[in-house]
């Protein structure tokens, strides 16, 4: 139990004494739980779970032939070869995306216990503008990773940074939120099209083809080359779906 605790905590970056401070555990309580002495107690793993944005299910290994992968998020039978390969290959998508985008949430149970301490958060008004605008960007975290599983972890899904943009732009999502807080994420990520509606960014299905481009006879910079194909791809995301 103990080792899976570790994997989590590390993925935060923490170590046992800042678990500790956390959550208000003695530090006694992960010394004798990594010697095998004892372990937390169910109050003491949900504090722990809650800060390591995980399940306290997850703590324990698999007791049974069906699984549920805490990263990916997928349920399999883990003594199925067929499910097994499933589960690597989804795992392996899921590995590349958060290279490129940085941390998804897979897991559904997980994503909706992030989701929901954020929003309580982000819709508290005796929290300052700064502590609502981080957990938003937490809301919006968990809102792009089930955009990005819904494409299979596609690595042409557009960045957190850029679906941020579309979202605030969103008529179902922007004018929803407090207005300070709009304004403030606003400012940082501005605003751009592709999500007229719901949560979820489509992939155009049709590529841009690379277009000639010239200006006072000489060619464009390859910089200048990128940000209108940038342009292409946004304005293409943009068309209405039929």
């Amino acid at each position: 139990m103990y080792e899976l605790y570790c994997k989590f905590r590390d993925k935060k970056g923490y170590k046992d004494s800042d678990v500790s401070k956390m959550t208000g555990i003695p530090a006694s309580t992960f010394s004798d739980w990594k010697s095998g002495r004892s372990k937390p107690n169910t109050e003491k793993l949900s504090k722990i779970a809650d800060v390591l944005d995980t399940m306290i299910e997850y703590f324990d290994a698999p007791k049974g032939m069906l699984t549920t992968c805490p990263d990916c998020g997928l349920t399999y039978v883990s003594t199925e070869k067929k499910d097994i390969n499933k589960h690597e290959k989804l795992h392996s998508a899921w590995q590349d995306a958060e290279k490129k985008f940085g941390t998804i949430y897979g897991n559904y149970p997980i994503r909706e216990k992030i989701k929901a301490r954020n929003r309580n958060i982000s819709d508290n008004k005796s929290r300052s503008l700064e502590e609502k605008c981080n957990a938003e960007l937490e809301v919006l975290r968990c809102l792009f990773s089930r955009s990005i599983e819904a494409t299979g972890y596609d690595l042409k899904h557009v960045t957190y940074e850029e679906y941020v943009a579309m979202m605030l732009a969103n008529p179902t999502y922007g004018p929803c939120l407090d207005t300070d807080v709009f304004e403030k994420l606003k400012s940082k990520f501005g605003t751009l099209p592709g999500i007229d509606s719901g949560t979820y960014y489509h992939i155009p299905d049709e590529c841009p083809q690379p277009i000639a481009a010239h200006r006072d006879g000489e060619d464009f910079t390859p910089e200048e080359l990128q940000k209108i194909e940038e342009y292409k791809r946004l304005l293409i995301a943009a068309r209405p779906k039929e």
